[in-house]
């Protein structure tokens, strides 16, 4: 297995196989994160089960499939479309001309941060 770091605290390899978690977790890896959907390829292995695994070695594991991902993305599209420009560009060049429509933008993008904050807070601190 080849592991690549790109900074002190994350790494990057091709897909990893349960037999080779133990190893990750000797080598002071904290959490696998996968973002390939299951059934992608036949020799890989479904998600609950490196789940599963990861767990018997003490890592922790995030499934995130690229899927939403691209979702997501179309979704900002669309948003940017909608909102008639992107938050930087609102924030930054409609902000520095007063431009109306970019404070109200900005007011409520920056509204709906604070609150998705103090709520992902609540949600992980109790």
């Amino acid at each position: 297995m080849h592991v690549t770091l790109r900074t002190p605290n994350f790494a990057t390899s091709a897909q990893v196989q349960t037999s080779q978690f133990s190893d990750l977790a000797k080598g002071g890896f904290m959490v696998i994160v996968n973002d390939r959907p299951d059934r992608e390829s036949d020799d890989q292995p479904l998600s609950s089960k490196l789940a599963g695994e990861a767990k018997r070695q003490g890592l922790g594991y995030a499934y995130i499939p690229i899927v939403p991902l691209v979702i997501a993305g179309l979704l900002v599209g669309f948003g940017t479309r909608l909102g008639n420009g992107c938050t930087s560009g609102h924030g930054v060049c409609g902000v520095a001309r007063f431009s109306p429509r970019s404070l109200a933008a900005t007011a409520t993008f920056m509204c709906a941060g604070f609150m998705l904050v103090a709520i992902m807070r609540y949600m992980v601190e109790g």
